[in-house]
């Protein structure tokens, strides 16, 4: 029990003079407030102005870059409209012509070979894989 008393004790006094410690510390802080503060106070006004001006500007320059590029846009939507709608009409004219060559209609009345082929690769083997993987399990 003793040694718990001196042990309490050590622990008592290490939290006494950190307690004192900070508040030495805290008073050293507010004097160097008190005395400094207006001086630091005018100088991060300073630099807060300088900062804010550079904001301002940044944010200027994205405003501009987005309207150019709203604009920009714009453009390039209103014509690709009206490239749709030129082909739209070069599409509906087509079919009368397509009509009138004998090569086109064999096309259609065959389903249109182009067609066929367009529908993606061969088909494999189903179960391929499998088979590949067998075989090289008999292997082992």
């Amino acid at each position: 029990m003793a040694g718990n008393r001196k042990t309490r004790g050590a622990s008592a006094q290490a939290i006494r003079a950190s307690a004192q410690r900070i508040w030495l510390a805290g008073l050293g802080a507010f004097e160097h407030a008190r005395s400094e503060g207006p001086r630091v106070f005018d100088a991060l006004v300073a630099q807060g102005r300088t900062l804010g001006a550079r904001a301002a500007s940044a944010a200027d320059e994205a405003l501009r870059s987005l309207l150019e590029l709203n604009g920009n846009l714009r453009e390039m939507a209103e014509a690709a409209k009206t490239r749709g709608a030129a082909a739209g009409r070069r599409r509906k004219a087509r079919p009368a012509a397509a009509k009138a060559h004998p090569a086109a209609a064999k096309a259609r009345k065959a389903g249109t070979a182009k067609a066929g082929k367009a529908g993606g690769a061969k088909k494999r083997k189903a179960g391929g894989a499998k088979k590949r993987k067998a075989a090289g399990a008999r292997k082992r």
